[in-house]
């Protein structure tokens, strides 16, 4: 393509450096422009594969990123099902426990509701041991001072007619009410703080 007749003249803004390099460099300016278009658009054999060879390893690379990122996003998914297992079981069994909870704090309520000799709660002590052993893992004295704490609370959430001196760890003296059916000397020393129920 040496000949004129076979070159169209074009009109183009290219950056001032590049245009520079192409005078710094050896053969004519057209030839340059001529050989940078055909790689560019692979126009030719050599350019063809070149161009293909390039785009082939960008597609690749794009590929593996794509597949690690699928990977990690898989990874992920499946620790996230793990968690979400976990805690649906726990969240089960925490509601299960406060339902249980909640029943044997109005069997013991509904009992006492219903006593004709309207006895304090120490007469229910063995119930409130079994309920501070279930729901807060040991028997100890603050353990029952909760249980007994929650009878109250309940029986004031739900209307149940118990007056609250029965709901009491103390009599308004200061000491604690005995049980009208003679309730253990156990069962006073824990709500008086005495024993082995720290």
């Amino acid at each position: 393509m040496t000949s004129r007749e076979d070159r169209a003249h074009i009109h183009a803004e290219i950056p001032i450096e590049t245009k520079q390099a192409m005078k710094d460099a050896d053969g004519p300016m057209w030839k340059l422009i001529d050989e940078g278009v055909r790689i560019a658009l692979g126009l030719d054999e050599g350019s063809t594969e070149a161009a293909v060879e390039q785009r082939l390893g960008e597609v690749r690379q794009e590929r593996k990123e794509l597949g690690d990122q699928l990977d990690d996003i898989q990874s992920r998914v499946e620790d996230l099902e793990s968690m979400e297992s976990e805690l649906e079981g726990r969240l089960s069994d925490i509601r299960e426990r406060k339902q249980s909870h909640k029943d044997r704090l109005e069997e013991i309520l509904n009992e006492m509701a219903d006593d004709p000799r309207d006895r304090p709660v120490m007469a229910w002590m063995p119930d409130v041991r079994d309920a501070a052993l279930r729901e807060y893992g040991s028997e100890s004295k603050d353990n029952i001072r909760r249980v007994i704490e929650d009878l109250r609370n309940h029986a004031l959430e739900a209307g149940y007619a118990i007056r609250s001196d029965r709901l009491s760890r103390a009599n308004s003296n200061g000491t604690v009410a005995a049980s009208a059916d003679g309730g253990k000397d156990d069962d006073l020393r824990v709500l008086n703080g005495g024993g082995d129920y720290e």
